[in-house]
């Protein structure tokens, strides 16, 4: 092997520097650092490196005679790389981990350094050939600078392997210490969070909604320690539409809305704006189109990405569009001798910390796998649902263990029970009444229709519209014309009346339905108190993955949430007119 520099700047390259680092790891104390096998430059030092880093993997201490050993492994070293690998341990002096972490964070500092340099060489060139289209020559760079901020900000700690399984038990854990809600949601929201620290490397990204009946019921808090532990939490009250976009677009936040009701009731043009926004975001093409000024010239269109992670919290319900690209959470007051754990900044944010750079070493160890992955959706979901919900599959598939068969069966029960409750949408719930109305009829008169239809019992047709008086034949006539059902001339009798046949609706009927399969229904989730709830670590004599593990994927199947109450949709058409 041979000891070349590969930069053509040397100024940049601290021989000195990654010798001190590799020989402080050499002397066997099992003291690491975060670098990553391109932080060093000289070849022989990336060997080294890569021996050491296979060395942890396999459980063991990087030392003098074990990274021998490793190399020599992969072809005979010579007497000269011998004495040298003895070199780097010859008068070094034990570091401590805080300094060994100070010269980690040099020697990436200088790398970065090389690479921008290399790269800002190679664009000159490219920026005087005329041929070169210069618009993909700025997303590249873009990209590639996203990839080296990334770089700093998160170092990776390539020895170490962090467990996918018990990283979700101890997420799991996590949201169980300070929120009550289904054994379901605590599943959804454990591998969102790993979702969060790689949703770059999907074309979708799921949406939370947290909703309740009432105010006091957790959203808040549950909003708080989630910001705590996924990357760039953005947690937000109240915003612009324009500071929106402009922050996604620059930061892709994981983006946390709490009182969503409130936004709903205020400005109906900020509203528009800010749901067009989070309706487009879910998508990693989705952007929001701007007008901006450029210096010494018009005004100027500009797209801004709007795609992130986001979590939206409020009482109301969503509108059609967003609600679809939701996964629910639905959490109601605690029981009288229920508690959670109060938010401590001293306690909940270095579990937080501890738990959020777990998840920021897996998925740089994985994100290339996820890429790569195409997982299986259950064909109980519908296709939008099947659409948000597979980056969390993908994420289950490579967890593996119980966790493809978990993370699906919580997403099924949690849509289904979703939709067992009316839909949002209320020309969807117009066409089963009217299925309901017409029994075993072959035909109807629309005003005999629209009549029955005011009889049902707990349905909006009786107080219908703004003046709250019972729904007419032309307002029906309305609702359906966008499902190409027309009313037309029907013998009933010796009489034709306007009218409509049953067969014009077979086919709505059954592409509109407003309830998915039975399910299993689960019995109540129970509740946990504080002492038995814990982060899981090696210090412990049994870790919660350990335990869940235990369990079979078939019992996985019998874990639900109670049906939700039922919401009544005529609002939101009514808001929309």
């Amino acid at each position: 092997m041979t000891k070349t520099k590969e930069a053509p700047l040397p100024t940049l390259i601290d021989e000195h520097l990654e010798k001190s680092i590799l020989g402080a790891v050499l002397l066997g104390t099992g003291l690491w650092c975060p670098c990553c096998e391109d932080d060093f430059k000289l070849t022989f030092h990336q060997s080294i490196w890569r021996a050491m880093c296979e060395i942890r993997k396999a459980g063991g201490t990087p030392a003098l005679d074990s990274v021998v050993a490793q190399l020599s492994a992969g072809g005979p070293l010579s007497d000269e790389d011998i004495a040298y690998v003895s070199s780097l341990i010859d008068g070094v002096v034990p570091q401590t981990t805080s300094t060994l972490n100070t010269m980690a964070d040099t020697l990436r500092e200088l790398s970065v350094r090389l690479e921008i340099l290399k790269a800002a060489d190679a664009d000159s060139r490219k920026l005087c050939d005329r041929s070169e289209n210069i618009t993909l020559l700025l997303e590249r760079r873009r990209a590639a600078d996203e990839r080296l901020c990334e770089r700093l900000r998160r170092p990776r700690l390539d020895g170490e392997v962090v467990d996918g399984a018990e990283l979700l038990e101890d997420l799991v854990a996590w949201y169980r210490k300070y929120v009550r809600v289904a054994e379901d949601e605590y599943v959804v929201l454990a591998v969102w969070v790993l979702h969060c620290h790689t949703f770059k490397c999907f074309n979708r990204t799921p949406y939370i909604h947290v909703c309740s009946a009432t105010n006091q019921c957790g959203k808040t808090q549950l909003l708080e320690i989630s910001e705590l532990v996924v990357p760039g939490g953005l947690l937000v009250s109240s915003t612009t539409s324009s500071v929106l976009a402009r922050a996604i677009d620059q930061f892709h936040p994981v983006l946390l809305i709490d009182e969503f009701d409130q936004l709903r009731a205020g400005d109906k043009d900020l509203f528009a704006a800010v749901l067009a926004t989070i309706n487009s975001g879910y998508k990693k093409s989705g952007y929001r189109l701007v007008n901006e000024p450029r210096k010494g010239e018009e005004w100027r269109p500009k797209k801004l990405s709007t795609y992130s992670p986001k979590m939206i919290a409020g009482i109301s319900s969503l509108p059609p569009a967003t609600h679809s690209r939701c996964i629910p959470i639905t959490m109601e007051r605690m029981l009288p001798g229920d508690r959670v754990a109060e938010i401590d900044e001293f306690v909940t944010e270095p579990e937080a910390r501890q738990l959020s750079e777990r998840a920021e070493r897996w998925a740089a160890a994985n994100k290339e796998q996820l890429r790569l992955l195409r997982p299986d959706a259950p064909p109980e979901l519908g296709h939008r649902q099947r659409e948000v919900s597979r980056p969390l599959f993908a994420i289950g598939d490579l967890v593996g263990g119980v966790w493809p068969e978990r993370i699906r069966s919580a997403v099924i029960r949690l849509f289904a029970d979703r939709d067992a409750a009316p839909s949002n949408d209320i020309k969807i719930e117009l066409l089963h009444d009217i299925k309901q109305v017409f029994g075993d009829r072959d035909r109807m008169a629309s005003k005999e229709l629209s009549e029955e239809l005011a009889k049902l019992e707990d349905r909006p047709w009786a107080a219908w519209g703004k003046a709250h008086k019972p729904i007419t034949q032309t307002q029906v006539a309305q609702l359906l014309v966008d499902f190409k059902v027309v009313s037309g001339s029907v013998r009933i009798g010796d009489k034709t009346p306007k009218g409509y046949y049953a067969r014009q609706f077979e086919s709505v009927w059954r592409r509109y339905p407003t309830h998915t399969p039975d399910l299993a229904a689960t019995p109540p989730q129970p509740a946990y108190s504080l002492n038995e709830t814990h982060i899981s670590s090696r210090n412990t004599d049994q870790s919660v993955a350990a335990e869940k593990c235990k369990k079979t994927a078939s019992l996985l199947s019998c874990g639900g949430v109670a049906a939700k109450q039922p919401v009544d949709g005529q609002g939101w058409l009514e808001g929309m007119l």
